[in-house]
């Protein structure tokens, strides 16, 4: 008979895969929403007897789904269109994550009581944006591919700003902080570190595949480079996001042009789309299962403090930013795709993660 650790993990795999083909079948029939329906069945599952077969944890998110997630992403990000905007992108990747993390932390202090570290540890959480289910939208609704560039290359810029901040203000709050000069030279290792790890891992990654011609062997090369830069990331003490992210840019558009036939390209493209969409619906059912209404409506006026931190922060950093690139380009910036950016800073996985 079956039994033991491994047999109930796989098991509650299983009823995550068949309840997320399900809820899609339903909502795809009924036009609802995927994703508030995959949330409001997690919400379900976790007050029925299958919850404690959950495998939910910190580490599941940062090192199962977070890679996986963040190089779908950055292997279908156009660069052309990248180019084009991107100081907006890294306005509001970098400064942008600064100011929302401030502005929360800041209310955090004056509305919760929250002692400084904690406050700023509340602001790292909530700042990096993870907009999975607008972007879902925009691609069904044709939205400009040039909008959604800006919104899916500040997400996913943003997670890597996003956990080095968190980082540092956990060293805070534990009193382990070193000086100035210390945190901006750990910064720039941190940072700088991922981004060159990625971009010569996704770089070699892409010379290999030169010498490959099978569509199934590319693919898997793909999957080892997702997951192995994020592993090498650790013990060199580098950003593994930004590795990630990298090492999918690179591999997307580099890779592409140099080494990747067009039956490659195709699975390629298939195989990601899949992954991610079932990462996603994991994702969201796990959320779901974690939240418990209870406590929900005991601490209602902090969650709802929460939020409206969490959405003055994005506008000031969305609205206020936007307007910077205007004077290098004297181009304005549509006052509508300004609407969708702000909107748009949806929290996901790293946030849950963090926290």
């Amino acid at each position: 008979m079956l039994e033991g650790p491994f047999f109930t993990t796989s098991t509650a795999v299983l009823v995550l895969v068949v309840l997320a083909s399900l809820v899609g079948i339903i909502t795809y029939r009924w036009n609802f929403p995927y994703t508030v329906a995959l949330l409001l069945v997690g919400v379900a599952l976790g007050h029925s007897s299958l919850e404690q077969m959950l495998p939910f944890s910190p580490q599941l998110i940062l090192v199962v789904f977070l890679p996986g997630l963040l190089f779908e992403a950055a292997l279908h990000l156009r660069s052309d269109h990248l180019r084009r905007l991107w100081g907006l992108v890294v306005l509001l990747a970098g400064p942008g994550v600064l100011i929302t993390m401030g502005i929360v932390a800041g209310i955090g202090h004056w509305l919760f009581d929250l002692p400084v570290a904690s406050a700023v540890m509340l602001g790292a959480m909530v700042a990096p944006t993870d907009p999975i289910a607008v972007v879902g939208i925009f691609r069904r609704l044709g939205v400009p591919p040039l909008l959604s560039t800006v919104i899916e290359g500040e997400s996913l810029l943003n997670d890597g700003a996003g956990l080095v901040a968190y980082s540092l203000a956990l060293a805070v709050a534990l009193g382990t902080a070193p000086d100035v000069a210390h945190v901006t030279a750990l910064f720039l290792w941190t940072a700088g570190g991922g981004l060159i790890l990625g971009a010569g891992t996704g770089f070699v990654a892409s010379r290999f595949v030169v010498h490959v011609d099978d569509h199934l062997i590319e693919v898997t090369i793909s999957v080892a480079l997702a997951y192995g830069t994020y592993l090498m990331a650790a013990p060199l003490r580098v950003s593994g996001v930004l590795a990630v992210i990298a090492a999918g840019l690179v591999f997307g558009t580099y890779g592409r042009a140099i080494g990747l036939s067009q039956r490659t390209q195709e699975a390629l493209d298939a195989v990601w789309e899949y992954v991610a969409f079932l990462l996603n619906s994991v994702v969201f059912l796990l959320l779901g299962s974690a939240l418990r209404l209870s406590d929900l409506v005991a601490m209602l006026p902090l969650v709802l403090g929460g939020v409206l931190a969490s959405v003055i922060g994005r506008a000031v950093a969305v609205y206020g930013l936007s307007l910077l690139p205007v004077l290098v380009r004297r181009r304005p910036l549509p006052l509508g795709w300004r609407h969708m950016i702000f909107w748009s800073g949806l929290r996901g996985a790293l946030s849950l993660a963090l926290a």
